[in-house]
C-alpha cells in the first residue's frame, strides 16, 4: 500500500487527507473506513474511522501495525469509485507526506512568537480525541 497525503478542495477550504494510491486514483482512508464500517452496521462509523484510521499520516503511524491492518481492509474493501472517497489525480494536489506543524513552518519571530507549540496530545490527529494541526489548512492558519 503507497500512502500519500493530499489536499481536496472543499467549500470551507482546503483540506488534507490521508490516502493511498490505487490504479493510479486517490482513495480516501478514512473516509473509506468509515465506509466500511457503515456497511458492516457498526454504531458511529465515521468516529470509529476518525479513531482507527485517521485522516492524517502522523495519526495512522501513531495508531501503529492494528491501524495499518485497518485502513489496507478498507482499501481492499471499497468496491467501485465513490464520490469524496476515491479522487482522480488531477482533482487533487499531492503534498509532502509529513508537513511541518504550523508553529514550525517559519522562522519569522512574529509567526512564532503568537502561537505556542501544539502537545504531544494535539498532534496525533484525533487518536486522543482532538483536533489535529495537521487535519486541515484552516486548523493550522487559526
Amino acid at each position: 500500500m503507497k500512502l500519500v497525503t493530499f489536499e481536496v478542495a472543499t467549500p470551507l477550504g482546503p483540506v488534507e487527507r490521508l490516502g493511498a494510491v490505487r490504479s493510479g486514483k486517490i482513495v480516501d482512508l478514512n473516509r473509506a473506513a468509515a465506509l466500511l464500517y457503515k456497511a458492516q452496521g457498526k454504531p458511529r462509523p465515521q468516529a470509529r474511522a476518525d479513531f482507527f484510521v485517521p485522516p492524517c499520516m502522523l495519526g495512522l503511524l501513531d495508531g501503529g501495525k492494528e491501524a495499518l491492518q485497518e485502513a489496507q481492509t478498507a482499501l481492499n474493501s471499497l468496491k467501485g469509485s465513490p464520490d469524496g472517497i476515491v479522487w482522480d489525480a488531477a482533482k487533487i494536489r499531492l503534498l509532502s507526506p509529513f508537513r511541518a506543524p504550523a508553529h514550525c513552518a517559519t522562522s519569522s519571530p512574529s509567526r512564532t512568537t503568537r502561537r505556542p507549540a501544539p502537545s504531544a496530545a494535539t498532534s496525533r490527529c484525533r487518536r486522543s480525541g482532538t483536533t489535529s494541526p495537521c487535519s486541515t489548512k484552516a486548523t493550522r492558519a487559526a
